[in-house]
């Protein structure tokens, strides 16, 4: 008998990479072509390129965010807005 806290996600995750389809809030590998091409051709390529909107919006709200508000915002993303 298994008795890891974790074994069921284990079994969701093995499950889950077993199935050609997509899991929840994943993209396909082509999502990030318009992004490695640039930085494979710029001369002066980024860091860090942001490919989905939450990604953007989060880099944006950061910014111009204090980060306690930031911190809530994002242990409500991070909870699935349970909190």
């Amino acid at each position: 008998m298994n008795t890891s806290d974790y074994q069921h996600s284990c079994e969701q995750m093995i499950k889950r990479l077993n199935t050609d389809k997509l899991a929840a809030y994943t993209l396909p590998a082509k999502a990030i072509l318009k992004c490695t091409i640039h930085a494979l051709e710029a001369k002066n390529a980024k860091i860090y390129y942001w490919v989905t909107f939450p990604t953007k919006l989060f880099a944006v709200l950061k910014r111009i965010l204090p980060a306690r508000i930031m911190d809530k915002i994002l242990s409500k993303a991070g909870s699935g807005g349970k909190t």
